[in-house]
């Protein structure tokens, strides 16, 4: 199951801008086992994403992880509900 997750980070980084590339080059990161085991022994997560207008948008929140799938409490009408239904339509 680790091994999806270190897909998951590899993937997130190729698509990092040059500056966080630089600065978590590979043999900096975690491996796949050592993030799952990470993500295991934690409950709360700072939560980034952008608002409509561009503008960054982070909260503290608790999350449910099973394999690369993380599930976010929300509330109707907040930002992050916003963010996710802009993203992912009617799937949200």
């Amino acid at each position: 199951m680790s091994e999806l997750l270190g897909g998951l980070q590899d993937r997130t980084f190729a698509r990092a801008t040059a500056a966080t590339a630089v600065s978590y080059p590979p043999e900096r990161r975690l491996s796949a086992a050592q993030l799952a085991s990470y993500l295991d022994r934690r409950a709360f997560a700072v939560v980034g994403s952008t608002r409509g207008n561009g503008r960054p948008h982070s909260a503290m929140s608790v999350f449910v992880r099973r394999g690369v799938t993380f599930w976010l409490p929300t509330m109707a009408g907040s930002v992050r509900e916003r963010t996710c239904a802009a993203r992912h339509g009617s799937r949200w």
